[in-house]
């Protein structure tokens, strides 16, 4: 994938990956959108293949990453400094604070974790305009 090199290209590399994103997810049936996935685990070393198990896992999980940054970049602009992981984690364990965004999100529905992620995607855009 290509870095973008300005805030024009960010925009719509952003728009782009996310219309496919939602394009691929919007093409499944219900019953496929909301399986399990099924993955050889033995193969797999990373933590997140086992975490996160179906499709709401990875919304709920990119869905509370743009809460992160959204409340970072709020805070950090009033004079606030905060770092970006919330406390007690860091980049040595954040990946706890993965598990907690999965566990967290159980009982939340893929529609309503779509509705939510439109929005924060929507004020994310806004937010890279107005650099």
């Amino acid at each position: 994938m290509v870095r973008a090199q300005s805030k024009d290209e960010l925009l719509a590399s952003s728009q782009n990956h996310w219309e496919k994103l939602w394009n691929l997810i919007d093409e499944l049936d219900e019953r496929t959108k909301n399986a399990h996935f099924e993955f050889n685990l033995a193969e797999k070393k990373e933590k997140h293949w086992a975490r996160d198990k179906n499709i709401r896992d990875v919304i709920a999980h990119l869905y509370e990453w743009h809460l992160l940054l959204l409340n970072f970049v709020e805070k950090n602009s009033k004079g606030e400094r905060i770092p970006f992981l919330p406390h007690p984690y860091n980049w040595k364990n954040y990946g706890e604070m993965n598990d907690q965004f999965q566990i967290k999100h159980q009982n939340t529905s893929l529609t309503d974790l779509k509705k939510e992620i439109f929005q924060t995607h929507q004020r994310l855009m806004t937010l890279i305009k107005s650099f």
